[in-house]
């Protein structure tokens, strides 16, 4: 180790230019991660891998492919949507939005326009009364759902647009923000805004570079006058600046090569590792101090400046590398973390540690070695102010307070037990309830829709996929299907939080084409309702029910496979569709156990 340590400080002292150079050269290959940076990650970055809930998410997008997911854009217009000018203006920006979307577009856009034009028998709302508007919206029960009123009194009418949810994330998330674009060119009375996956990104990731870079200034504008204060010396102050911005923009290029666009060793980042930068500053400045307080300790001893860098370099490297290399640990054990946004973290903290150790400890040496053997040589050089010393009148102050520790250490013990106890008393206050929206801009667009939706319907309208593990030839099965059907479709029995009935699922199917409604074109095969009206309420036997499930499946083997797979070896699969609620934490509790209260039987 002796011999390492006396390489390291040789290379330093002998040969700085080569040292500069080398740090120059590894800060521009560094740098270059910085285009492999990947967009600012989702919030599922913060689910356990292995939680019921990923797991489950995991499944239904192995089993049913892009026949689960969906995403939902939220359209919001605020003043009076239901006047002949609001209605024109959300009709116009419905059929702008259907444009947009093209064919991830899943089914038509729910909003006022269309229980309205059915009602007034025209979509020329423009040409349409107050007064047969306010008639056709009173005791119509899709208005409940649609039009409310935010926190302010202001009316809101709202759209929802469902998106196939594509591998291809960078087309979807380009139309989603020129949904943003149609809600934001609509002309009319009405202020439009939309809120998706997409915008909520962009506009928090947005935040993040101006806060980060906000932050970073404050940091380093508060580390800057403490560092003169130390030092008293504008050089050292410079070195140090420079170290840390060199620090700096090693780890966020680092994040770059090992992230997805690069290595693929760690997540996109997160609102973790997007702090890593600025908790750096605090970090890594001390090995700035301690480099530069050992250089100066050996310069007052008499020594020359390569011998005192030399020394001084030597001394604290051993002190300053267990100290990062504890760090570091510490950092890394968050690899062990089911969460991929803390793993993540761990990892761009811990070798950020490291390269804050190795910019300073050799940035400042290698520049102190150059500068200062120029001036000693012209004859410039004088004795350097002892960091110990850079406070007037702290000394006496530190020794006094050393003296009565050593002597009386009781007092000092017990005012750290007492002061542990009471904020550990105080610590079982703290609310651990997870809320995505914690994460995102105030004040931002984002908040002030969610609000609204809040304020005006409940809260956000989110997709929901329930997986169910069952056996199709169990006569239980196709019964609790059928059970949910019957209690979505009724409000007293409804899971709180679900709006409206279920959307898809194999119950629904089955209904279907067991029901003759009298329509043209309708599913129905008398053959299969036969099978199901020959049981005593759905009781088949295993043999009997396995003949139902394969003549519904070959009757409709597209709509089957949507929502059932059926596995001859084994348990079956499936997918059961509807939409809720979000926001409220409590709210979504009760609708889960709900939901599991009304399945009998299997997962």
């Amino acid at each position: 180790m002796s011999k390492v340590l006396d390489g390291l400080s040789w290379l330093v002292t002998v040969q700085p230019v080569v040292t500069i150079l080398v740090l120059l050269a590894v800060t521009v290959a560094l740098g270059a991660g910085f285009t492999r940076l990947a967009p600012q990650a989702p919030n599922t970055v913060f689910l356990p891998e292995d939680s019921a809930v990923a797991t489950a998410s995991s499944e239904i997008k192995v089993v049913f492919g892009d026949s689960a997911p969906k995403v939902t854009v939220t359209m919001l217009f605020r003043g009076q949507p239901l006047t002949p000018d609001g209605l024109a203006q959300i009709a116009a920006a419905v059929n702008e939005v259907e444009r947009e979307s093209g064919e991830l577009l899943a089914g038509p856009v729910v909003s006022p326009v269309l229980p309205l034009a059915a009602a007034l028998r025209t979509s020329d709302f423009a040409s349409a009364s107050q007064a047969d508007i306010d008639a056709a919206a009173e005791g119509n029960p899709a208005m409940a759902r649609l039009v409310g009123f935010d926190a302010d009194g202001v009316q809101v009418a709202a759209a929802y647009v469902r998106l196939h949810k594509i591998e291809d994330r960078e087309l979807l998330n380009a139309v989603e923000l020129a949904l943003l674009d149609v809600a934001r060119g609509s002309t009319g009375p009405l202020e439009a805004s939309s809120l998706s996956p997409a915008t909520v990104s962009e506009e928090t990731s947005s935040a993040l570079g101006s806060e980060m870079l906000m932050l970073l200034v404050i940091a380093l504008a508060v580390i800057a006058a403490l560092l003169l204060l130390f030092t008293r010396s504008l050089v050292d102050l410079a070195l140090s600046l420079v170290g840390l911005v060199l620090t700096i923009v090693w780890v966020l290029g680092a994040q770059g090569w090992l992230g997805p666009e690069g290595l693929g060793l760690i997540g996109a980042p997160n609102t973790l590792t997007t702090m890593v930068s600025i908790m750096l500053i605090g970090l890594v400045v001390d090995y700035a101090i301690q480099t530069v307080a050992l250089y100066r300790e050996q310069r007052n001893e008499g020594q020359s400046v390569r011998l005192a860098v030399r020394l001084g370099l030597r001394s604290v490297m051993i002190p300053l590398t267990l100290a990062a290399v504890t760090t570091i640990v510490s950092f890394l054990t968050n690899v062990t973390s089911p969460i991929p946004a803390n793993g993540d973290f761990g990892v761009v903290a811990g070798v950020g540690v490291a390269f804050g150790l190795v910019v300073m400890l050799t940035l400042l040496a290698s520049f102190r070695a150059l500068l200062d053997r120029w001036r000693e040589r012209r004859g410039s050089l004088s004795l350097p102010r002892p960091v110990s010393g850079a406070i007037p009148g702290v000394g006496p102050v530190v020794e006094a307070l050393g003296g009565q520790l050593a002597r009386r250490p009781a007092p000092f013990l017990l005012a750290i037990a007492v002061v542990t106890i009471l904020l550990s008393i105080a610590a079982r206050d703290i609310e651990t309830v997870f809320n995505t929206r914690d994460f995102l801009p105030s004040g931002g667009d984002a908040v002030r829709d969610l609000n609204t939706l809040d304020a005006a319907f409940g809260g956000e309208v989110d997709n929901v996929n329930v997986l169910i593990k069952a056996e199709l030839t169990d006569d239980r099965t196709i019964r609790n299907l059928i059970d949910f059907t019957e209690a979505f479709n009724d409000d007293l029995r409804r899971p709180e939080g679900v709006i409206g009935p279920i959307q898809s699922s194999l119950g629904l199917v089955f209904i279907d084409w067991i029901t003759d409604d009298g329509s043209e074109g309708d599913k129905f095969d008398p053959e299969l309702r036969d099978m199901a009206m020959a049981a005593n309420d759905f009781r088949l036997n295993p043999v009997d029910m396995q003949a139902l499930i394969d003549r519904l499946e070959m009757l409709d083997p597209q709509g089957f496979a949507q929502v059932a797979v059926n596995n001859p070896a084994g348990g079956d699969t499936l997918l059961m569709k509807f939409q809720a609620l979000s926001g409220d934490q409590e709210r979504i509790k009760r609708m889960v156990a709900d939901v599991e209260g009304l399945w009998f039987g299997d997962d």
